[in-house]
């Protein structure tokens, strides 16, 4: 997900689920129809704002590979429908869950990057926009 769709998911969680423990979602999360729905429109506005301004939305949802299980994926096969259907760029989550394995780009007991870390994933959304959108001919 991008930063904004990440933090607007997390607002969605909060609200819809008066500020429970992220843990404790799990299936309830996976059953909120109304949650999903909220968050494809919200998705599908970015998208219609990008559009408008010459840009391409694509979303890379950033799953920690270790607190991957099949909520987690479920999650993440959902947001790949949505992806899907409104023809929207995803960025495929076998591209960057070795990153989650290397605690040298993470905080000191944090989940978040740190500057190595942004480093690494900034180098995924470049080889992945000038392997999909940037096509150069070497020879001209």
């Amino acid at each position: 997900m991008n930063i904004y769709t990440n933090k607007y998911f997390n607002l969605l969680i909060k609200k819809a689920f008066d500020q429970k423990d992220y843990n404790d979602y799990g299936k309830e999360i996976l059953n909120n129809k109304s949650l999903w729905d909220e968050l494809e429109n919200k998705i599908i506005s970015m998208n219609e704002i990008t559009k408008e301004n010459n840009a391409k939305f694509i979303i890379m949802p950033l799953i920690d590979s270790r607190f991957l299980n099949e909520s987690k994926l479920i999650e993440f096969n959902r947001l790949n429908n949505i992806a899907k259907k409104n023809n929207i760029d995803i960025i495929n989550i076998s591209d960057i869950s070795i990153i989650f394995e290397n605690p040298e780009l993470f905080l000191e007991n944090d989940g978040h990057f740190n500057q190595n870390g942004t480093k690494k994933i900034a180098n995924i959304i470049a080889d992945y926009i000038k392997d999909q959108y940037i096509k150069l001919d070497l020879l001209e």
